[in-house]
């Protein structure tokens, strides 16, 4: 790792331990410091790139015996993603440098969620979805699928992927009481926006942008569409696959008027749901069983409950959305999806997944 990166992590710890953590937190931002660079320099790039020769399904298997690793409580630290994402993307703006491996050390600690962690919402979950979201920008970045996504793009995802859970409190957005859309999101981002304030980014369309994205994770829904439903919609309206244009929400409208910013929530929810959806079965049901753990709803981690969340319109739909996502994810997913039909047909339907 380069005196570079040494410098920007020196600068988001001071930062930081200016204005919002004990000595407790910063003693575990320092404790992940002192393993950075071996963590980077044992990173194997073959995870997430992209070349000629692709084959998803060979690239999901590698994905999953490092997912299997991860699982077993040997994975690699956010800020260590957040500098491989600086160093294989080329990101050279010093503020964006800063906010993506500044708030990395912020989600690895997660010194907002509850005493007793969720299960499934947690730290892991968030390099998931980081890893996921590597391997969506280097696809988009070496096939040209669509226009490059700047500098300021990925640093959107990149953030957007970091912290799109982050103080996640274990709950759902349906409640008994009612439905309370992207509540949970909108608590993730108004914590990483005082976060990003102390670390130099408080740049208004920037932030504005971030809290679409994270908006539009939320695919829980009881009278309409959800954001992330509306979001697939847009989609496909800029895409060509849909005539008419939809109806959006407020909270992101901006989405109609803005391709480019459909396109990152795109990748965004994609990231999220990739590692449940689109690597393997095993790394599904291990998904599976970690949601269900977290919410006591044991009915998750089953045949039928794995074969709800993958073709439900609302969630997975049997594909994804996007070039790069359907590239990556759906060759993977038909075969869960495959497998899982086969269970059902068997009669397993309703049999658990084993416990972890």
């Amino acid at each position: 790792m380069s005196s570079l990166y040494f410098n920007v992590v020196d600068e988001c710890i001071t930062l930081l331990s200016r204005d919002h953590f004990s000595s407790g937190v910063i003693d575990k931002f320092l404790s992940i410091k002192s393993t950075l660079e071996q963590e980077v320099a044992d990173f194997d790039p073959r995870i997430i790139t992209y070349n000629q020769g692709f084959d998803s399904l060979k690239a999901a298997d590698l994905n999953a015996q490092y997912l299997a690793n991860w699982n077993k409580g040997d994975a690699i630290s956010l800020p260590a993603l957040a500098i491989v994402a600086c160093d294989q993307f080329g990101i050279s703006s010093d503020i964006l440098r800063r906010a993506i491996i500044g708030i990395s050390f912020i989600a690895e600690v997660n010194p907002n969620a509850p005493t007793c962690a969720p299960e499934f919402h947690g730290v892991l979950h968030f390099k998931k979805v980081v890893l996921q979201c590597l391997r969506l920008i280097s696809y988009v970045q070496d096939s040209g699928v669509y226009e490059t996504l700047s500098e300021h793009d990925l640093a959107l995802l990149l953030i957007g992927a970091i912290t799109h859970d982050l103080g996640h409190n274990g709950k759902s957005n349906n409640t008994d009481i009612g439905h309370f859309a992207g509540e949970i999101e909108q608590t993730s981002f108004d914590l990483t926006k005082k976060y990003l304030f102390s670390l130099g980014l408080d740049d208004d369309d920037f932030l504005e942008k971030l809290n679409i994205i994270l908006l539009t994770t939320d695919v829980s829904s009881r009278e309409g569409p959800s954001y992330c439903t509306q979001m697939r919609q847009c989609y496909a309206y800029h895409h060509g696959s849909e005539h008419n244009i939809p109806a959006l929400d407020e909270k992101i409208s901006r989405l109609k008027d803005d391709k480019v910013l459909n396109i990152i929530a795109c990748l965004l929810h994609e990231a999220d749901i990739a590692t449940s959806s689109g690597i393997s079965f095993k790394t599904s049901i291990i998904e599976s069983r970690l949601l269900a753990n977290e919410t006591g709803m044991n009915s998750i981690a089953t045949p039928t409950g794995l074969l709800f969340f993958l073709e439900n319109e609302a969630m997975c739909g049997s594909s994804m959305n996007s070039a790069a996502g359907k590239a990556l994810y759906d060759e993977p997913m038909r075969l869960i999806i495959d497998h899982t039909h086969k269970l059902i047909d068997e009669g397993q339907g309703k049999e658990e997944f084993p416990s972890l």
